[in-house]
């Protein structure tokens, strides 16, 4: 059984920064961090969340860099995915991995259809038009109400536009690249490693 933790650096009041779960006894983090070995962390168990409900699969939007992180976690996970790209040699190279891909536009119905959104679980929005995803969205989400929607934006505006059109978990890349900076300038000045010039 695994129970969801949340993990923040030096201060236990601070909010969560980095998630993962326990199994066997040992913390496995939803991705990777930039904390030095040996840095202290506070671990909280995350109450009244179970994780994600898994019965059935999931879509990804986009399988460019941050697609295919997703498709990375799904797979440690083991949970089944359907690829929607507009690129056909994307398409054409996912095929040949024995991957399920749909070509199409994410924001027409009949796209989503074909990818099975009524029967999906959770829908990862990686594509870098954020009209386009604000129009998945809402497609999405009148298509299957109990869709679990993660959505990619650019700005922090367009974030509160997709909240509002029915994703539950959107990342601004500007909130990112800025968590980013603090991480590396908060590692490089309480003695961590960040490499400088190569060194």
């Amino acid at each position: 059984m695994c129970r969801e933790i949340r993990i923040s650096q030096d201060n236990p009041a601070a909010l969560p920064v980095h998630a993962g779960v326990v199994r066997g006894g040992k913390v496995e983090f939803d991705h990777l961090t930039t904390w030095p070995d040996g840095v202290r962390v506070w671990i909280q168990i995350a109450e009244g969340h179970n994780g994600l409900d898994r019965a059935g699969h999931a879509i990804i939007v986009g399988f460019g860099p941050a697609g295919r992180w997703v498709a990375d976690i799904l797979d440690r996970f083991s949970v089944p995915y359907c690829i929607v790209e507009r690129n056909p040699k994307t398409v054409a190279a996912q095929e040949a991995l024995g991957k399920r891909v749909v070509l199409g536009d994410a924001g027409e119905e009949k796209t989503l259809v074909a990818a099975g959104v009524g029967d999906a679980c959770v829908l990862a929005l990686t594509i870098p038009d954020e009209k386009a995803t604000v129009r998945v969205v809402r497609c999405a989400k009148s298509l299957n109400p109990k869709l679990v929607i993660f959505a990619k934006t650019e700005y922090t505006s367009t974030a509160l536009v997709a909240r509002k059109a029915g994703a539950d978990v959107v990342i601004s890349a500007e909130l990112a690249v800025a968590k980013e900076f603090h991480e590396l300038l908060l590692l490089a000045l309480t003695g961590g490693r960040p490499a400088f010039g190569g060194k």
